[in-house]
């Protein structure tokens, strides 16, 4: 019994126009079925009916198979290298990244296919060695998964750090007020380290200038200065040198700059014949000096063998000394000098310096004067120092008594192009030096001096002064005590050194460090110049090629030229100047005679002379 219409069990289930029966009405009850099936949750069977295919599966693809690093202790770090991450099948790839590492990272940790993901390395900690870890890729459901790619570090030992070394370690100059710049110097910068050491300059001063402005080690750069507008005074500055990761970076210069007030104007000189060669028969004159003993001769040394009196401008016709047989007198070789000690005129004997027969070595020796004033005894001969000669050239030749009454030597380096021997910096010869030796203190031959700067040295007690290669002519300034010596160069540079009176340090010169004011060898770049005495002025041999030392001018007769040293070039017979201007170092161009000279000289009253070695002439100094 079905009741009433729209009462009973299923009353507002079915429609009421869906009929028990009929087609609609089942279609309608299954709609209704399933509705409530997915309502609660329900799914059914999710198995595929028989005969159907199931979906695509995803498949894990990793690429590259393996990741293989280098790095360097000291957190030298390698660059970051990526995996990529595909699905090769279907559907939906996800997946999730790892290590298992603490020196290995990935990034990101996960994502969804097709990706790319990130393995770096912290190499911080990490000991020179060979490291190995995974990178693990997983895919749940996937074909392939996990993906696990190895992962290779090697670390190796971080080469040594650069190390700067710049130098020298201070720059000096000297200019004028309303003058020229001083010359250009050079610093040298050096790589004393390892691996490559780049490197930049700035300065910080308008007047300083740095070129390049950067290079590789080893270079060397140019430090310039500008005084144009400079008042006179001391300016200080620096140069900075810098390399990044080197060890001794920065290396800072300290720069100073003094600038002086222009000296008065140099005086004009000329050259006044004394006596002509061709009409006093003076052949190859090496030497000019006087004994001390109020005659007013003058006393010329020929190469030959012989010294000469010039005796109010006569030239006496017998030889003061004749020792032609037994000197040695070609090329550099001779009889060089003459000495006269303190007192002379109650002593009546004087020291020479000559190379003998055959030439392989050097003499110093004594002799005595006859009744006659005029003529020295040549059978009187007492050695004093023989010095053996390794080769035939850079004999130096000066004698010189000192105001502290010794007797002072220039001894040359031994020849041979450079100093082969090294005789210029070893103080266990005597080549190479300026000596000091006492030979009035009536010991046998010579007394070493109590203060000698290398008394005790084995084979350099006798040593005053190295580092030269060969210091031709030197004097006192007999006004002050102060020691001028001009040091002949090798091939580049001529230089003039000085020496402060009372100061004893055993003063090196430099060579063959140095040769003038630059390293040597020329191209050598960062010579140690710890302790060496740089010269006060240096030519390059586009002005000359052999130096002659001269002497400072002490007379009366021409007072512009009083205080000024006075020395010359042997090749092109030019004369300069030099004065000490306060710290600094005034110089000028005087005169250009075309002379080979050979010496200067001095008379008793202070007037400096000039000899022409090629045809004999003795000149004297004179401001017209």
């Amino acid at each position: 019994m079905s009741g009433p219409e729209g009462t009973g069990p299923g009353a507002g289930l079915v429609p009421a126009m869906a009929r028990p029966g009929s087609e609609i009405a089942e279609r309608m009850m299954l709609a209704a079925l399933v509705a409530l099936l997915a309502a609660s949750g329900c799914s059914g069977d999710s198995s595929p009916a028989p005969g159907s295919t199931p979906g695509p599966v995803p498949v894990l693809s990793v690429s590259p198979d393996n990741l293989v690093f280098a790095g360097q202790t000291g957190n030298v770090t390698p660059v970051s290298l990526p995996l990529s991450v595909a699905n090769t099948g279907g559907g939906t790839l996800s997946w999730t990244a790892s290590d298992n590492a603490a020196w290995l990272s990935v990034s990101p940790g996960n994502d969804t296919a097709p990706s790319t993901l990130t393995v770096s390395i912290v190499v911080a900690g990490l000991a020179a060695g060979t490291y190995n870890g995974a990178v693990t890729i997983v895919s749940a459901g996937a074909t392939g998964s996990p993906g696990v790619v190895p992962v290779t570090l090697t670390v190796t030992d971080s080469p040594p750090a650069p190390v700067l070394s710049v130098t020298p370690g201070i720059l000096s100059f000297t200019g004028q007020a309303g003058g020229g710049n001083p010359a250009p110097q050079s610093l040298s910068v050096a790589n004393s380290g390892g691996g490559t050491l780049s490197w930049t300059a700035s300065d910080n001063a308008a007047w300083l200038s740095a070129a390049p402005a950067g290079g590789t080690a080893p270079s060397t750069l140019t430090v310039s200065v500008d005084a144009a507008g400079l008042a006179a005074g001391a300016y200080n500055g620096a140069v900075t040198i810098a390399s990044a990761g080197a060890t001794g970076s920065p290396g800072v210069i300290p720069v100073t700059l003094t600038v002086t007030n222009a000296p008065t104007v140099w005086p004009q000189i000329s050259i006044t014949t004394v006596v002509s060669g061709v009409l006093s028969g003076f052949t190859r004159p090496v030497h000019v000096t006087h004994a001390g003993d109020g005659s007013g001769r003058i006393f010329v040394v020929e190469q030959a063998g012989r010294i000469r009196i010039l005796d109010n401008g006569v030239v006496l016709p017998t030889p003061f000394l004749d020792i032609t047989s037994r000197v040695a007198s070609t090329g550099e070789q001779g009889l060089l000098s003459v000495a006269f000690p303190p007192g002379y005129p109650a002593k009546m004997y004087f020291y020479v310096y000559y190379t003998p027969v055959p030439g392989d070595n050097t003499v110093v020796a004594r002799y005595r004067v006859t009744a006659d004033n005029n003529i020295a005894d040549s059978t009187s001969e007492t050695i004093v120092l023989r010095v053996p000669q390794p080769f035939g050239n850079h004999n130096g030749g000066q004698l010189a008594f000192g105001p502290d009454g010794y007797l002072y030597i220039g001894k040359g380096d031994g020849g041979g192009g450079g100093d082969p021997l090294n005789s210029g910096q070893r103080t266990d010869t005597l080549l190479g030096k300026i000596l000091r030796i006492d030979v009035e203190s009536g010991a046998a031959t010579y007394a070493i001096p109590p203060d000698n700067p290398f008394r005790g040295v084995a084979g350099g007690g006798e040593i005053w002064a190295l580092g030269l290669r060969n210091p031709w002519r030197f004097s006192f300034d007999r006004g002050t005590g102060d020691l001028y010596v001009g040091d002949v160069g090798q091939g580049t540079f001529e230089e003039i050194d000085f020496q402060p009176a009372g100061d004893n340090v055993g003063r090196n010169y430099g060579w063959n460090i140095m040769e003038g004011g630059s390293c040597y060898p020329p191209g050598t770049v960062g010579c140690d110049q710890t302790g060496l005495a740089l010269p006060v002025f240096a030519y390059d041999h586009s002005l000359g090629c052999s130096v002659t030392g001269g002497y400072v001018y002490r007379g009366a007769a021409f007072p512009s030229l009083q205080g000024v040293y006075l020395f010359g070039d042997y090749c092109s017979g030019r004369i300069w100047g030099l004065r000490r201007n306060g710290a600094a170092w005034d110089n000028a161009l005087l005169l250009s005679p075309a002379w080979n000279i050979s010496t200067f000289g001095e008379d008793e009253e202070g007037n400096v002379y000039v000899a022409n070695h090629a045809n004999g002439d003795l000149g004297m100094v004179v401001v017209p």
